[in-house]
């Protein structure tokens, strides 16, 4: 047993922390400085990372002592060394960063190996509070639909700016997106492009805030698909019981629904991740609805079990880059989407002519109107998430 682990004492001494300042350069070290509930002052400082488990080093900080380290005068390992109270702790966090298990200790006493050197210091700045927005009132003054996307992950750290954007952000604005043209023959991809957008983010420690917007127009929100379509879709976001999760689903004939919900559910699960959204139409439309680490994983066991990986079709408007009926017994093709550069790579289907000439088709910037069979495979912890492509059909645009 950890020696450091003997004295235990109920977590609920320090009760729910607040972070108020933290590291200037988190990326080296994770320091910050929390207030509890009854504005006693804390100095934090990692301890070890597990898994799914996080140990802390806190102290008691005076106002006087609070100034010291805040303002670089006085070196972090001291304020643990020569704790003004006497002892310090260790506590257990858990993955909704709330204290689980505690422990006091004596340095004194007790030999401890400090995560870093006794001469540093350490710079500290204040954590911002954003003032939130009435999405309703915003969405009024600006004439256009808003979906707001609100992400807590206490697991990703540092690395919140670009994981958040590559594999949360982009993600889900591309499942919208899909959402908005489901049944929606008013509005092309590329039409669409141009009136939904990400409009603005911001990301704080751990968070991330950032908004969508479109134009209001008819064939997006309106009369009634496109509106239909998102209430459908945040329905779907709340639902978590088998009957409700594949009545909602079956709202929608683009399957390609399942495997893009399928990976953000992934993202929470493997992230520890809290995600909230909300949107608003000029008209007052209002919908909200929130997922967690607990609620993804069991929505996506009741995907995993009841919808098993299949196949759909998606149209791609794109630039050939590779016809290849000589090196394979299985015909292969790859083409570049005109509307994100995406690169689809994949076999072609027996269905078409393998003798159509393929000289005649054009490698130089000609846009092809294409007809993909998709086949995707979700995520787990045992193998990543993969699609398969089958050109189906191919013709001029």
């Amino acid at each position: 047993m950890d020696p450091r682990l003997k004295n235990a004492i109920p977590a609920s001494i320090l009760g729910p922390l607040t972070t108020t300042f933290i590291s200037s350069f988190t990326e080296y070290l994770d320091a910050r400085i929390v207030t509890s509930v009854t504005d006693v002052n804390y100095l934090q400082l990692v301890c070890s990372r597990e898994i799914d488990e996080e140990y802390y080093y806190l102290v008691e900080l005076s106002d006087t002592r609070l100034q010291q380290i805040n303002g670089g005068g006085m070196n972090v390992i001291y304020a643990f060394q020569k704790p003004e109270k006497g002892l310090i702790y260790i506590a257990h966090f858990d993955s909704e960063n709330s204290i689980q298990k505690l422990w006091w200790l004596d340095p004194e006493v007790i030999e401890i190996k400090w995560p870093i050197s006794d001469s540093i210091k350490i710079d500290f700045k204040p954590i911002e509070k954003s003032t939130p927005i009435d999405i309703v009132q915003y969405s009024k003054s600006r004439g256009r639909f808003v979906i707001e996307i609100h992400l807590e992950a206490n697991g990703l750290k540092d690395n919140m700016r670009l994981w958040s954007i590559k594999n949360f952000l982009i993600p889900y604005s591309e499942l919208i997106k899909t959402v908005f043209l489901d049944r929606n023959d008013s509005i092309s991809p590329n039409e669409l492009e141009k009136k939904i957008n990400l409009g603005f983010s911001k990301i704080e420690i751990k968070c991330l805030d950032a908004y969508m917007e479109g134009d209001c127009n008819e064939s997006l929100y309106s009369t009634n698909i496109g509106l239909e379509n998102l209430n459908n879709f945040l329905y779907l976001l709340n639902a978590d019981n088998e009957k409700e999760i594949i009545k909602y689903l079956d709202c929608f004939q683009n399957k390609k629904v399942i495997p893009q919900y399928d990976s953000i559910l992934w993202q929470i699960i493997r992230n520890k991740a809290d995600f909230k959204t909300q949107y608003a139409t000029p008209k007052g439309h209002y919908m909200k609805a929130s997922i967690n680490k607990r609620s993804a994983t069991k929505i996506k066991k009741i995907l995993d079990d009841k919808l098993p990986p299949d196949s759909y079709e998606q149209k791609v408007v794109g630039v050939l880059t590779r016809l290849d009926f000589q090196t394979s017994s299985t015909p292969r093709f790859a083409l570049i989407s005109s509307s994100d550069n995406t690169p689809y790579i994949g076999v072609i289907d027996s269905s078409l002519d393998k003798d159509f000439n393929e000289m005649a088709l054009n490698f130089r910037g000609q846009e092809y109107d294409c007809r993909l069979q998709v086949t995707f495979t979700p995520e787990s912890k045992l193998k990543s998430s993969n699609y398969e492509y089958k050109l189906m059909h191919i013709s001029l645009v």
